[in-house]
């Protein structure tokens, strides 16, 4: 046990108690709130410019983009593939690699390519 100025004893479960709270209040005061405001002020700047970007406006939708979350520039920084193709992943919800093109040089799955092209569709 711990002794006290008062005399008593702690237990050094509830002294590390605390202690971990009393250091846990010490140390918020290191980072201001006025920290998090100006952090919040730079995610509504961000999406302001992203939301006024021509180049993100559909001429067949007729719309710009719409920013629904602050943290949507957090989100896209950690994008690091995008796939896509025309069909099967909505009507099926199956995707399966068979060709992709990057930079001009074309990459393929033969047995993949394969397998779709020997594939019939029932009607």
């Amino acid at each position: 046990s711990i002794p006290e100025p008062s005399g008593q004893h702690t237990p050094p479960a509830l002294a590390a108690f605390y202690m971990f709270w009393t250091m846990i209040i010490l140390l918020q005061v290191l980072i201001p709130i006025s920290l998090y405001v100006s952090i919040e002020i730079v995610k509504l700047g961000q999406i302001y410019f992203i939301q006024n970007d021509r180049d993100l406006y559909c001429e067949k939708a007729d719309s710009m983009i719409e920013c629904r979350a602050l943290n949507i520039s957090e989100d896209l920084g950690q994008v690091q593939y995008i796939f896509s193709d025309k069909t099967g992943t909505l009507t099926e919800n199956k995707m399966v690699f068979r060709r992709c093109s990057i930079a001009g040089v074309e990459y393929s799955h033969e047995a993949n390519g394969m397998s779709l092209q020997n594939k019939t569709e029932l009607v």
